[in-house]
């Protein structure tokens, strides 16, 4: 508001920044072209979710395979052994068994009782 106040003056909007919050952090004037350009760029300043992170590889997906079909063996296990098995890190099981639903590792008695 303070950049349309001052007519896209960037040094005139610092000034009024200025007076107007006197207690809060002194910001650069090529802050507010930066923050205009940005707004004229996207339209928002919501953060974009698409394209977000690298693709996982083709070794992660054989590894996803891997810890599935290795948990389905051993409902058991932990997360730090079968991420030695495996042969990636145990960050990787970890998320891998949470996408999948809960961790097996963590299954209570009364969720193994059957129907009657």
């Amino acid at each position: 508001m303070v950049y349309v106040v001052a007519d896209g003056n960037a040094r005139l909007a610092r000034e009024l920044w200025i007076d107007q919050f006197l207690n809060r952090a002194i910001l650069y004037s090529r802050t507010f072209t930066s923050v205009v350009q940005h707004l004229r760029d996207h339209g928002t300043f919501q953060p974009q979710t698409h394209d977000r992170g690298r693709d996982r590889t083709e070794r992660i997906l054989q590894a996803e395979e891997q810890i599935s079909e290795r948990v389905e063996e051993e409902l058991d296990i932990s997360t730090r052994r079968l991420a030695a098995e495996v042969g990636v890190l145990q960050f990787v099981t970890h998320c891998t068994l949470k996408e999948q639903g809960p961790h097996p590792y963590h299954a209570q008695k009364v969720q193994a009782f059957g129907a009657h």
